[in-house]
């Protein structure tokens, strides 16, 4: 039988994504994750958070061990140091999991825009497997 959407042991209540001072996320500020997360289950569980342009494969990923209480709400930040992503629009990705089992399925929870620098062109030859920004320094001898 298959379970509802709604019908898992931990539910996303928020999420919300800013940057510093709350001036939006920007190509090399930090970026900060709020979720407010909701457990039907006393049960430690691994929180994922992603950002990627909106499949379900992220650019970036980061991952916490938390403990849930049953029927408790708890709030978590995470702040991602220096965000590398360029100028547009991403989705922030959020799953819980304990072993092989989904206590929060893999989904979107919010997006982001991000204001800052566009990427380089590349040839038509080149591929680039994912849009990270690097600040870079040339210099000629």
């Amino acid at each position: 039988m298959l379970r509802d959407l709604f019908d898992t042991d931990v539910r996303l209540l928020k999420a919300e994504v800013d940057g510093p001072d709350g001036r939006g996320p920007a190509t090399d500020e930090p970026l900060e994750v709020r979720l407010r997360l909701e457990s039907l289950i006393t049960i430690e569980g691994l929180v994922v958070i992603g950002l990627g342009e909106g499949p379900a494969t992220p650019i970036l990923l980061t991952s916490r061990h938390v403990p849930f209480s049953a029927g408790e709400t708890i709030e978590l930040t995470c702040e991602f140091e220096r965000l590398p992503l360029p100028r547009g629009r991403y989705f922030v990705w959020v799953g819980v999991f304990r072993n092989n089992r989904d206590l929060l399925p893999w989904r979107p929870a919010a997006h982001a825009d991000v204001v800052g620098s566009r990427l380089d062109r590349s040839p038509p030859a080149i591929v680039r497997l994912a849009p990270v920004a690097a600040k870079t320094t040339w210099s000629t001898d």
